[in-house]
């Protein structure tokens, strides 16, 4: 995974551009805005290549259509998400192509935007809402998407929920099943979630200051499952 995920938005003014980026960047994410015209963002994209471009259809100074088919012949890498009023509802059949993974129609709000980048570009296209639900709650918890391990504990979450017996063998059971799943070994999904751990018990210190909070990855894992299951009233399953 990429460090930091990098987002061009297509679009500078305060009530939408500068707002979406601002609100991105306090999820971690590398976001800047460029002005809504053609020659700039694509200017911007020759430069910089970005992991994500989101064109606000709305009040786009141009032709959509070109830039979008523009955008996808100078990097055809690139995700490129279409934030369109209603009366463009019709755009999703106009433009069909494998460089435009989502159109939302507007009203969204920055949060419906930062899960569309992160389902499209951390997490991969086949991410389910009780996925976003674990994303949603580590972000509240600090853990942001940048984060090594972050995708190791967000899926260790998801196993405890499931399989309440992976909570009593973390180390046999659940990290070799991160593991598979990831294709690395277990020894690098323990660092990496031992990584996630720290940062977590840092930040929690800092916004305590007379926190001294010390957790080991499996004291980690099983707080948040059980704080998920809580917030959401969901019980532990077991086989």
């Amino acid at each position: 995974m990429k460090k930091s995920i990098s987002v061009l938005v297509g679009d500078n003014t305060f009530g939408f551009g500068t707002q979406i980026a601002e609100y991105l960047k306090g999820r971690g994410i590398n976001a800047y805005t460029r002005r809504n015209d053609c020659e700039s963002i694509l200017s911007d994209i020759v430069e910089s290549a970005p992991d994500v471009v989101l064109v606000y259809a709305g009040s786009h100074h141009g032709d959509t259509e070109m830039l979008l088919n523009q955008i996808y012949k100078i990097n055809d890498k690139i995700k490129i998400i279409v934030v369109s009023p209603y009366e463009f509802e019709n755009m999703k059949e106009t433009f069909q192509s494998d460089a435009v993974p989502d159109f939302l129609f507007m009203p969204v709000t920055p949060f419906d935007i930062y899960c569309c980048i992160t389902r499209n570009v951390v997490a991969g296209d086949d991410i389910t809402p009780f996925e976003e639900r674990i994303m949603e709650f580590l972000l509240k918890n600090h853990i942001k998407p940048h984060l090594k391990g972050y995708m190791y504990i967000m899926y260790a979450i998801e196993c405890c929920i499931y399989d309440r017996t992976f909570a009593g063998n973390i180390l046999g059971r659940l990290y070799p099943k991160i593991a598979e799943k990831y294709k690395t070994t277990s020894s690098n999904v323990e660092r990496s979630i031992r990584h996630v751990v720290e940062m977590y018990c840092d930040n929690t210190k800092f916004n305590n200051k007379n926190t001294t909070l010390k957790l080991t990855n499996s004291e980690l894992i099983v707080k948040f499952a059980d704080e998920f299951c809580y917030k959401y009233e969901i019980l532990f399953k077991s086989k």
